[in-house]
């Protein structure tokens, strides 16, 4: 679930192209897992890329999506690129993912989650290198102005 994480923050950035990689990756792991949990988050994502993005990523997120379906309906078949398709039987959905269409995506940021509290904690905070760094910086020029250079 971690590459779907960084998918919504990549999505929620603005950087589709990204997310797109994202999801891609945590796709087979899930078809893997029989996660159709996971399968239906990837596929929601998809399709609001699908509906939202731009032209060469809406094509990629049709495809992602066909892939999260075709994983949905057989979780033991390969499910990659040029191997994928809709099933169904007797005329009914087989899974979720049939109902998603790129027209329901919906808008994008109220359906993306927010980051989690430490995520979001840890992005504004430097890095302990980085306040030695400036600390010995500081007591540096500090010596050297009261040695009188």
């Amino acid at each position: 679930m971690d590459a779907v994480r960084e998918a919504r923050g990549a999505l929620r950035g603005g950087r589709t192209s990204e997310a797109l990689v994202h999801l891609w990756n945590a796709l087979e792991p899930a078809r893997l897992a029989g996660d159709r949990r996971a399968l239906d988050t990837i596929g929601g994502l998809a399709a609001h890329i699908a509906a939202t993005g731009e032209e060469a990523d809406r094509r990629e997120a049709e495809r992602l999506l066909a892939a999260a379906r075709e994983a949905a309906v057989e979780p033991g078949a390969f499910a990659g690129p040029e191997d994928v398709g809709v099933a169904s039987v007797g005329g009914e959905p087989a899974h979720e993912l049939d109902g998603f269409a790129v027209e329901d995506a919906g808008p994008g940021p109220e359906r993306v989650e927010a980051p989690d509290e430490e995520e979001g904690q840890r992005s504004g905070v430097p890095s302990i290198w980085t306040i030695l760094i400036i600390l010995f910086v500081i007591i540096t020029i500090a010596r050297n102005f009261l040695e009188g250079r």
